[in-house]
């Protein structure tokens, strides 16, 4: 079954094209909802009203990924069970995906083969400083290995939080 979002004319604010920098934004445009989604709660099925839905694209220079942000006002209140989150009457819902270009997400999986290839190299580097440690016999030789690992350990911690953060 199908049916049209909203007959209002207005759109939920968004937070690109009704934020502080409304020229990263598309702007708003429409949505039709075709079918009116639902979820389980304890006594069945329930249907959820969706209006004034629309949706933006927001993409930064320089950022690797833009955002797709649909937007819509839920007019009557919605609530899974009496234990769990609710959505008062008129509400706003939020739905956010990310998308990348082609070349951005070359670029990005090419960014993080880059820093795994690093992590190795560290990782192996570390590995035979502190073999090195153990065998040798001399303390300043063990001091000297010792020091070279952890000088090691730190750039792979960094290289580490690189991964994790920011890629």
């Amino acid at each position: 079954s199908s049916s049209s979002s909203s007959s209002s004319t207005a759109f939920v604010n968004l937070p690109g094209a009704n934020g502080p920098y409304p020229e990263l934004s598309s702007k708003a445009r429409g949505i039709n909802v075709l079918q009116l989604p639902s979820f389980v709660a304890l006594s069945g099925t329930k249907h959820v009203l969706m209006e004034d839905g629309c949706w933006e694209l927001v993409w930064r220079d320089g950022d690797i990924a833009g955002n797709l942000i649909c937007g819509f006002r839920i007019p009557q209140e919605i609530q899974r069970n009496e234990n769990g989150a609710k959505l008062d009457a008129k509400s706003r819902l939020y739905i956010s995906f990310l998308l990348w270009t082609d070349d951005q997400l070359t670029d990005y999986a090419q960014k993080v083969d880059e820093t795994q290839g690093k992590i190795a190299a560290l990782e192996k580097e570390k590995q035979e400083s502190v073999d090195k440690m153990e065998a040798a016999q001399l303390p300043w030789n063990k001091a000297i290995h010792f020091q070279h690992a952890l000088a090691v350990h730190e750039k792979l911690t960094l290289y580490c939080d690189y991964l994790n953060h920011y890629l």
